[in-house]
């Protein structure tokens, strides 16, 4: 049996129905209810950036890490078109060491969920308490296994499973069920997981 294709061969090969290359609803929505004024954010699993270039544009000083090359490098061909300043860099977050406190506010759209064991899903949890202050915002869109697919869409996590990896690091303010902007129809639940860290 053939190995499952890894993110840069999707990516290699287009096949990256994630990207929808706009910014997700959900994220306008946060920003426009939640009012967090601009800051310091990282856009983890940052794909081609479209979240990143929306969040520099409303005032944000936005780094957008990711862990493959090339999403990496579209994303600053994006944002370069779009006349925005992003710090795009590849970072594969299981093996880099956080510096502290870096950050105000971390966004990510589907990057939790693609981790699979409860140990690596515990190391991104204290990866993102390290890059931010005491009360910092992480903001994660999840899949949400409360929805039984006939097709193929992103990694499921249950309300139990989130809150059991994030919750010794941080308060869960609010999680929510809606759906991940798509170009798919009907588009994948979600879960929009609204963190404070402790």
């Amino acid at each position: 049996m053939a190995n499952p294709p890894t993110f840069h061969d999707r990516y290699q090969q287009a096949e990256t129905p994630w990207e929808i290359h706009r910014v997700d609803h959900n994220l306008v929505q946060f920003i426009r209810n939640s009012g967090l004024a601009p800051c310091t954010a990282l856009d983890a699993g940052c794909g081609t950036g479209s979240n990143s270039i929306w969040l520099a544009q409303q005032g944000f000083t936005v780094s957008g890490w990711d862990f493959v090359e090339q999403a990496v490098n579209r994303a600053r061909e994006k944002a370069d078109a779009a006349g925005t300043s992003c710090a795009f860099a590849r970072v594969d977050f299981l093996e880099m060491t956080p510096p502290d406190g870096v950050f105000d506010f971390i966004f990510d759209r589907g990057f939790l969920h693609c981790f699979k064991s409860s140990n690596q899903l515990h190391e991104i949890a204290r990866v993102m308490a390290a890059l931010l202050p005491e009360n910092g915002t992480w903001l994660s869109l999840i899949g949400n296994a409360d929805e039984i697919r006939q097709e193929q869409g992103p990694p499921q996590l249950s309300a139990q499973q989130i809150t059991a990896v994030v919750e010794p690091l941080f308060i869960i303010e609010s999680i929510t069920a809606s759906f991940f902007d798509s170009d798919q129809q009907p588009p994948a639940k979600n879960w929009v997981c609204h963190m404070r860290k402790r």
